[in-house]
């Protein structure tokens, strides 16, 4: 076995240039000869006079025969993501972010060592084949171009799970980052951007990194995905339902995330928990036959029912006095939609018109008299039409409460509701003659008021108080 004794002033980095042709590998040497340090695992202190003993099937050494092997794998050094500007090496621009890796007696190659460009694309490794020691030297002259460098014997890099790309020539050159091609390449392959079900799937990015590095057609690579533990949790449930009618298996998953779409922002209003919309809940429905369309419709029925109680119970008061059938669910849905007769769209506008009225204080109107003064079959109204008329009303009855309750030149309660709403009273009155009474009722109130402003008062020669100037009196 080749051995190195160590000289004064040597250094560790030194000596691995020198025996293995790449300064980086004194970690070997190291691991391989831990008694040349004096503090273990420091490559500072080393021992003047020892040996190091180093194996024969170096990456770019070269040296003699031996009884004695390196380690086939040697600790991996993380690199960072593909860069996004490419640099120029030796002349050869490339892509930033790779790592150089040295595979020694790699299987089925006629030389002693290959050497590959590594990217780590979304956490996959991906090996561009350089070529042995000359293609290698041609391109990038030496080692010292690269920041970080691995060397492996091949089962090393086995155990590696690369995912050998083309030639390292397909990425040099074109002054192009590897994100921007690989971006392209997933466009061809019919994705925009990698769904979170792959982002989190090793299995399934392995596969997207080979169909992108080996040019698959979108139908190879969406076969393969289908195949994968996390396309099966994904899809598994509603996938061949999806794919009858010789539906391919990318536009199956993209109909699918297209109802999913529509069912979850259909459930957002009755699920404000977005956590509880997960991919399994919503596809369980759509297994079942829901569509966004027809969850809105049901989950609309459902806020009619849920916000208008008041109105159905009004409206079936109103139809029983008109001696008409009562509404249930499903006809006071299709009513408060504006489906339904003149008679069925009147009673509801009667009940929107006695809710507002509640709503104003106003709890012992007749809804005898509603259905006689609200009048508006033509177009369905809401309770929020009759809002102000409600408030006016309650204000005029409760101005008027005096004159209404003794009965004040015949004006009733009933008068003033009908003239709120525009139309004669049952009693007859017009709408006019109701106005021109209430307008009276406030003259005199004026007139009371500021009467007693201009009135004397005093005392008479009995002691009684006499007061004087009262006009209307």
């Amino acid at each position: 076995m080749p051995r190195y004794v160590v000289k004064q002033g040597d250094r560790l980095w030194d000596i691995a240039q020198e025996l293995l042709g790449d300064g980086r590998l004194w970690t070997q040497l190291l691991e391989d000869n831990p008694d040349i340090v004096t503090r273990a695992g420091d490559p500072t202190s080393l021992q003047i006079g020892a040996v190091i003993r180093y194996g024969t099937q170096d990456a770019d050494g070269g040296g003699g025969g031996g009884d004695r092997r390196r380690r086939e794998d040697d600790v991996q050094i993380e690199a960072g993501d593909i860069g996004a500007d490419p640099v120029e090496v030796n002349g050869t621009t490339i892509p930033t972010g790779g790592r150089l890796v040295r595979v020694r007696n790699p299987k089925g190659a006629d030389a002693d060592v290959l050497f590959f460009y590594v990217v780590k694309w979304r956490g996959v490794d991906i090996a561009y084949e350089i070529g042995d020691r000359q293609r290698f030297r041609e391109l990038f002259g030496s080692v010292e171009a690269f920041d970080t460098v691995e060397s492996f014997g091949q089962a090393g890099f086995d155990n590696q799970e690369f995912v050998v790309g083309p030639s390292v020539d397909t990425i040099l050159g074109s002054g192009e980052s590897l994100e921007s091609q690989f971006e392209r390449d997933l466009r061809s392959l019919g994705l925009e951007d990698l769904p979170g079900w792959i982002r989190r799937s090793a299995e399934a990015k392995h596969l997207i990194a080979r169909a992108a590095a080996d040019g698959w057609s979108s139908g190879r690579l969406w076969r393969d995905l289908s195949k994968t533990t996390a396309f099966g949790e994904r899809f598994g449930a509603v996938i061949d339902d999806y794919r009858e009618g010789g539906v391919t298996i990318a536009e199956a998953v993209e109909g699918i995330v297209a109802d999913e779409g529509a069912l979850r922002d259909a459930l957002r209003f009755l699920v404000p928990d977005e956590r509880s919309l997960g991919s399994h809940f919503v596809q369980r429905l759509l297994a079942q036959g829901w569509t966004g369309t027809a969850a809105a419709q049901v989950l609309e029925q459902a806020s009619i029912l849920r916000s208008n109680p008041e109105m159905r119970r009004q409206a079936n008061q109103v139809l029983e006095a008109a001696g008409l059938p009562r509404l249930n669910e499903v006809d006071f849905i299709n009513a408060m939609r504006g489906h339904g007769p003149a008679e069925i769209v009147e009673a509801l506008n009667t009940a929107a018109a006695g809710v507002a009225l509640r709503e104003a204080g106003l709890d012992d109107v007749d809804i005898d008299l509603l259905m006689d003064v609200v009048d508006t079959s033509d177009r369905l109204l809401t309770v929020d039409s009759f809002g102000q008329l409600a408030q006016q009303l309650a204000f005029n009855l409760i101005q008027n409460g005096a004159e209404l309750t003794s009965g004040k030149l015949g004006l009733s309660r009933d008068d003033v509701v009908a003239a709120a709403f525009g139309e004669e009273s049952p009693s007859g009155r017009s709408v006019g003659e109701t106005l021109n009474l209430l307008a009276r009722f406030e003259r005199d109130r004026r007139a009371a008021g500021s009467g007693f402003e201009d009135a004397t008062a005093f005392t008479d020669e009995k002691g009684r108080l006499r007061v004087q100037g009262l006009r209307g009196l």
